[in-house]
């Protein structure tokens, strides 16, 4: 057997993997890629769908240590969902055909895990189907296919897994359907399932031997089934799996699924060419898509209640270094907009001439009636109406850059749709927010880019003039800066969620000095024409609503969040950032839905469904997250208690310790003494809350006397513990290579 055809284990890929190509070979830029992890989390692989010109074309890819392969796992190939498995260990399964449906069907059976294996129906008994021993029950929800293949094949799993051990094993016939109907096609709700599979479900009590002559190995064993509940005197379990504290957060890679399928290829397409991370023209992209949406259209946040809408209103922000060509990314980006821009212009200097011509006229037309007017009241006789004076010519405009609050005003009063604010360096922002701070109107000036966010009617104050009443206030904002420009901002912005309300992308240098082709012409007239058309809509107010399906993704969301904001873990700024993230889905949402509908040349007025709904999930959750936490915790270093956790972290590490206490806390960590008691709490509830430690308490109740190590800290971290002794002996040699320490170390002893 050859290198190439030995068989690749489930190496996961760690933070210091190579990132996966994007692009296949053959079939290019996928459609769809969902994520393989094993039960620790870590990723192993993904698996690809194409759609060609011949119909759709799954790929795998999986990772060996050193470098990706456009291949599939050796048999035994693990589930997709194992990650899932290990969190809910006493949870039912259901066990789905296909990675879409699997990721379908969670939002109907919210206590259940929705799993299925890679290759489809001919390949189940290739995977590993060990994980579901020790779970209470499985049920089966094979496809609608009227060769009933999909069905033979569950029957066939079901006495697999029968021979395993699986207690209970029950099957879903989901005849009466369209054929290829699948558990993502049903879409749900859990009350609905509940009908639904009423008279549908039956129980396997077949052979309880497996019909594959082969069975998938069961070496890889499932977790252990949860621990009798611990005494009174822990508040937690010492067997729950700690994440790595001491490490630098993981920045996720962005996927061509994240994006509207009129983005994908423009997207990767043009960083490829200049070798940039295709964050920053993502993010770009997004803001103007959502910059050319009429501000008349909104989105419904609820089925019912009617209060809560958002428009297409995004405000994205990329960190990068000046090396990582964020200007020449974003300028793609932006290209189409200012073509629009420029044709609004050059309209608009067309109104302003005519504009004049009328003014001239009306002037003269008004001195003649004057003077009629006059020889009227002296000598009687005829005088006609006074003539009509012309409207001000609008001032059309799509972009603005460097201007101030009371210029912006005026051009917002004549483009009540909405504005895009582009800054080659956000800084500049911040800047123009001090315009007048010597005359004391700074804050004011603030507030009102504040405002922007959320649009509506707006009063401008101008100085030495009249006031300007601006119908909608609103711009969608954009905008690159370094990191140390941003470290050297943050800490003097105000708390008032300013920086929260912006997508934040940490883009990375790719090393890549890009592509020397031509880009492609089809996927940038694409991008190009989207903009155009959603910008021509110039009709009136409409209302649009979220599908139930997706108001649940939303539901699904909204917990999630809440759990989080309850994390010692989560920075005070993350916190805020993710308060505003229930807004931004409904805002991403309808922005996804337009560019889709306008893309595919469907009507934009109808629901916005469960799909779109689970791309927008799955872009926060899977991509913006990542980058918010990296943003705040570690470039801002803002979560102040977590240097204090992962000093006491490394502490463990290095003197394997089994239980820690304030007291070893003083004696091993000196800047401990200056810490105030909340911040040594906070310090501790990080460490807690990411599993590394659990508090004892003699009776109880709330006084803890100390902290035990959960044991899989040091199984896990083994290697950063070695890492973490040789430091410390380092700074002791280095230390005892110093005259000073020599000097003061000498002692003299009796004679």
């Amino acid at each position: 057997m050859s290198h190439e055809e030995e068989p690749i284990k489930w190496v996961p890929a760690t933070i210091t993997a190579p990132t996966a190509p994007s692009k296949h070979p053959k079939h290019g830029i996928a459609t769809r890629t969902w994520e393989y992890r094993n039960a620790d989390g870590d990723v192993i692989g993904y698996v690809n769908r194409y759609d060609t010109d011949t119909g759709k074309v799954f790929a795998p890819q999986i990772y060996d240590g050193t470098k990706w392969h456009w291949k599939s796992w050796s048999s035994p190939r693990p589930l997709y969902g194992l990650d899932r498995l290990a969190e809910h260990p006493a949870a039912w399964v259901i066990v789905t055909e296909g990675e879409k449906a699997a990721d379908g069907a969670e939002p109907s059976l919210p206590t259940c895990v929705t799993i299925s294996a890679s290759g489809g129906r001919n390949a189940l008994k290739h995977a590993d189907w060990s994980p579901l021993v020790g779970h209470p029950g499985v049920i089966l929800w094979p496809d609608n296919d009227h060769d009933q293949g999909g069905q033979r094949a569950f029957h066939e799993l079901a006495a697999h897994l029968a021979s395993l051990g699986v207690p209970v094993v029950k099957i879903i016939d989901p005849s009466g359907h369209d054929d290829g109907w699948d558990a993502a096609d049903a879409a749900f709700t859990p009350e609905q399932m509940k009908e639904w599979a009423k008279g549908r479900v039956s129980t396997y009590d077949g052979p309880r031997v497996s019909p594959w002559s082969v069975s998938p190995s069961t070496e890889r064993r499932p977790r252990p089934a949860p621990a009798a509940a611990e005494p009174a005197t822990t508040r937690a379990s010492p067997v729950i799996e700690p994440y790595d504290i001491l490490g630098k957060p993981f920045i996720p890679a962005l996927k061509p699924e994240h994006l509207p399928k009129a983005l994908r290829e423009f997207v990767f397409d043009q960083s490829s060419i200049i070798g940039s991370d295709p964050g920053i023209i993502a993010i770009a992209s997004l803001v103007a898509v959502a910059g050319c949406i009429n501000d008349n259209i909104v989105l419904q946040g609820k089925r019912e209640e009617t209060g809560w809408t958002e428009s297409a209103r995004l405000w994205g922000a990329w960190i990068a270094d000046p090396s990582s060509k964020k200007s020449p990314a974003s300028g793609r980006a932006i290209k189409p907009l200012r073509q629009i821009d420029a044709a609004l212009r050059i309209q608009s200097a067309a109104n302003a001439k005519r504009g004049a011509i009328d003014k001239a006229v009306y002037r003269d037309a008004l001195g003649k009636y004057v003077e009629d007017k006059s020889k009227q009241l002296l000598q009687g006789g005829p005088c006609g109406s006074p003539p009509q004076e012309p409207e001000e010519p609008l001032d059309l405009r799509l972009m603005v850059s460097d201007t101030t609050t009371e210029k912006l005003g005026i051009v917002m009063k004549d483009n009540p749709r909405g504005l895009i604010m582009n800054f080659d360096e956000l800084s500049g922002l911040f800047g123009q927010m001090d315009a007048y701070k010597q005359g004391g109107t700074g804050g004011m000036d603030r507030a009102k880019y504040l405002e922007l966010y959320n649009g509506g009617v707006q009063t401008v104050d101008r100085i030495g003039r009249e006031s300007i009443t601006v119908p909608n206030w609103s711009a969608c904002i954009m905008g690159g800066i370094q990191p140390s420009s941003i470290r050297a901002i943050a800490y003097k912005l105000p708390e008032d969620g300013l920086m929260q309300r912006f997508m934040v992308v940490m883009a990375q240098d790719t090393g890549d000095i890009g592509e020397d082709r031509r880009a492609s012409e089809a996927a940038t007239e694409r991008y190009a024409t989207l903009l155009q058309t959603l910008h021509a809509d110039n009709g009136p107010r409409r209302v649009l609503r979220m599908s139930q399906e997706a108001v649940n993704v939303l539901r699904r969301l909204e917990t999630e969040l809440l759990d989080v904001r309850k994390l010692g873990t989560a920075s005070e700024r993350v916190k805020a950032a993710l308060g505003k993230y229930s807004g931004l889905f409904v805002r991403l949402c309808l922005t996804y839905h337009m560019a889709n509908a306008v893309d595919a040349r469907r009507d934009p007025l109808v629901e916005v469904s469960a799909d779109t709904a689970w791309q927008v999930y799955e872009f926060m959750t899977g991509y913006l997250v990542g980058h918010l936490v990296a943003f705040y915790d570690d470039l801002l270093n803002d979560n102040g208690h977590a240097e204090h956790a992962r000093a006491i972290g490394s502490m463990i590490l290095a003197r394997q310790m089994d239980s820690i206490c304030n007291r070893e806390v003083h004696r091993g960590y000196t800047p401990w003494a200056s810490v105030p008691d909340y911040k040594r709490l906070a310090a501790f509830r990080y460490l807690e809350d990411a599993g590394w430690i659990f508090p004892v308490s003699p009776d109880g109740g709330r006084r803890v006397v100390h902290y035990d190590v959960n044991p899989r800290v040091h199984e896990m971290f083994y290697r950063t513990a070695e890492e973490e002794r040789a430091r410390r002996l380092a700074v002791v040699d280095q230390m005892r290579a110093s005259a000073l320490v020599r000097a003061m170390q000498r002692t003299v002893r009796a004679a």
